[in-house]
Parts: C-alpha cells; structure tokens; sequence
C-alpha cells in the first residue's frame, strides 16, 4: 500500500491528508479548539495565546505536525493569530524561532511550504533546518510576497525553523518523489508508473539551475515547438532542462492529470523504433532505428506536419520555445564573453563535455 502523504491547509494552518486517489481535508470554517492540543497556551476568538514566556506548541491532531513557538527570554509573540472563514486563510507566527516539525516522512520526500512575510521587510522561512535541505532555488518573500519553498526529506523527521521576523504559513504539503540525475543540459524524459509535478520539483545540488519541462506542441519540416509543463500523467514524452550532474527530486502525484498537447512519445525500454528523430546536442536528429532505452522519448515521423523531415536533405531540427526564442537565440541574446560556453539552455558551462555549445554566438560543436 502506498504510504500516506500528508498535506497541510493552513486556511488555520491545519492537516489535510491525501492518501492514494483520495483526499482528506478539514473545514477551516469550522474548526474548534477540539481540533488541536495546545501546550503552555489557549484558544480563544481565533487567537492561540501564549500562557507564559515559554515555548507553546501547537499539535495538529491526527496528523504528524506540529508547530513551536519559542516565545521566551522577553520575545513572547503572546498571540498566533488565524482565520477560519476567509478564502485566504493562514495561521500566523508573530515571532521569530518558530519551528514547523513534520514527522512520518520517507527519505527524499519534497516537502513544500506556501508562505508570505507578514510585513514589508524580507522574510526567509529556512532559518535552520534539521532533517532537510532546502531547493537551492527557493526564493525568499519581500513586500508580503506569496512564495512556496521546498525542501528534501534527510530524514524521517524534519523541522524547518524561521529566524527572521514571522510569517504568514497558507500550506504546507509533503510529497513522494523520483529522483532524477541528469546526464546533460537538456535531455529527453518519460516516466511509465508516475503522474508527475515540476513545478514542486527540488534539487539540493548547489549552483543548479530548476529543472523544467517541456512537451512537443508542433513539430514541421523544420523546426519542434516546446512548451512548458507543470505538470504530466505517466507516460509522457518530455523534453527536461536543467543542470548537468545535478540530482533533482520531482514530486508524485495522486490527483489525475491532463494530458498536454504533445508530439513526443514515451519509450518503454522494449518496443522496436523506427520512421523516428531523437534528442542530440539539443537538436532533433534522425534515429538509425532500434529499441531506446526506458525513461526517454522520441518523435515519430508521424507526428511530424508534412511527414519525414529528413526526406529532402535537412540534418536536423531546430528547437522553438512557444514563447518566441530559439535555443539558440535565447543564448545568443545573452551577453557571450570571449571563451565563455553556455549550453543550449542558456546556462553557462564551466568544463564543457561532448555536445553542442554557444561560443560567442556561434554554435560551437566538442566531439
């Protein structure tokens, strides 16, 4: 059976499970003291009050979390304030060193936190970290801004302690993952079990670009149009970009997902493939033929407007992001110092391998 996955709807800052194809939730209109355990502390008119200069805690019953405010040594916060009724429901930390812990996790879990500063200043929510890593690309909130942080499970209990100056908590949600290293800047994906989430995908590795991903939206005689997802059932083609060597946790999905648009197709590890183009050195190339590993994707001929592309000479097929920019253009546009690489995702190459770079806005090809 698949183990629990726990979400947390701070519309009050309380648990909503989701186990597999099914979700639980609470009403937070409808929330009562009966639904938490408080320690060194009351509920009352939707404030939780600190009885003393002492650390309260706040135990979500139920569910494995539970929230800790150090409100001692004359930085009593007194009150955690919250909102049952409004759309925009949160439970809020009136004072720094408070300490979301989130127990049950399994190693690798993405455990994503949606929160804003509550007032104008810069709020970082990861202050110290015990049995986590925090997504090196996570983004702090300046001028009450709604961010979500992610952080990777290194342990079966995490905490996640804010030392700055409180913060405004709206969820918290904790997924399985698959991780993935990847073996260049840009590569072909599938995954034949698993309904995917990039959007709450994680790296901890440092200098590492997010990885996004693309499907094949349009595909003619010359060129492969991308288009960013956030999102993907099993066994979907797709095309990945991030950070070469970088290992990267994607989020598990239970919820059903839409199929996008899509001309690349999954391979399974045994189907013979023929009449086909493949990623190479981030372009579309003709495929000799034969079975391509598990994991990866391809696209047919068949999908292609106009049918083989390769039929009248050409040798390969450009890569278009839907916003306008080519691979190319998207490095060539950047500022391309003498002697400095960027891959084709525009990311600068400090020790670049085999494969197709930009060299002061040429293509520059390392066999």
């Amino acid at each position: 059976m698949k183990k629990q996955i726990f979400t947390l709807l701070t519309l009050l800052g309380f648990a909503v499970g989701v186990s597999a194809q099914t979700t639980y939730g609470f009403d937070t209109s409808g929330m009562t003291e009966s639904d938490l355990t408080i320690t060194n502390g009351s509920y009352n008119n939707h404030k939780i009050s600190a009885s003393a200069e002492s650390v309260m805690t706040v135990q979500v019953k139920t569910y494995p979390i539970t929230f800790t405010y150090d409100n001692s040594g004359g930085n009593k916060a007194k009150e955690v304030f919250t909102n049952f009724a409004s759309d925009k429901a949160y439970l809020q930390a009136n004072v720094k060193n408070t300490t979301i812990t989130i127990s049950g996790l399994t190693v690798g879990d993405i455990i994503a936190v949606d929160y804003s500063g509550k007032n104008d200043s810069e709020e970082n929510i990861a202050g110290t970290l015990t049995g986590c890593q925090a997504d090196v690309n996570n983004q702090t909130s300046s001028s009450k801004a709604r961010v979500v942080n992610k952080f990777i499970a290194t342990a079966t209990t995490a905490s996640i302690k804010e030392t700055n100056n409180g913060y405004l908590l709206y969820s918290i949600t904790i997924y399985h993952s698959v991780e993935l290293t990847l073996s260049k800047d840009m590569v072909s994906f599938s995954d034949l079990t698993n309904k995917l989430s990039f959007e709450n995908a994680a790296t901890a590795t440092t200098g590492a670009d997010a990885l996004k991903a693309y499907a094949a939206s349009a595909a003619d005689g010359s060129s492969v149009t991308l288009t960013e997802e956030v999102k993907a059932p099993a066994s979907t083609g797709l095309i990945l970009t991030g950070s070469k060597d970088a290992v990267y946790k994607i989020a598990i999905l239970d919820n059903a997902v839409s199929a996008p648009t899509n001309k690349l197709v999954a391979t399974d590890g045994t189907s013979t493939v023929s009449s086909a183009a493949v990623l190479s050195a981030g372009e579309f190339h003709p495929f000799s033929g034969g079975v391509i590993a598990a994991g990866k994707a391809y696209l047919p001929y068949a999908n292609i407007t106009g049918g083989d592309p390769f039929a009248g000479g050409a040798h390969s097929l450009e890569i278009n992001f839907d916003n306008g920019t080519t691979a190319i253009k998207a490095v060539e546009a950047k500022k391309a110092e003498n002697g400095v690489f960027y891959n084709l995702a525009g990311q600068q190459v400090a020790q670049p391998q085999k494969g197709l770079y930009i060299v002061n806005g040429k293509k520059v090809v390392i066999k």
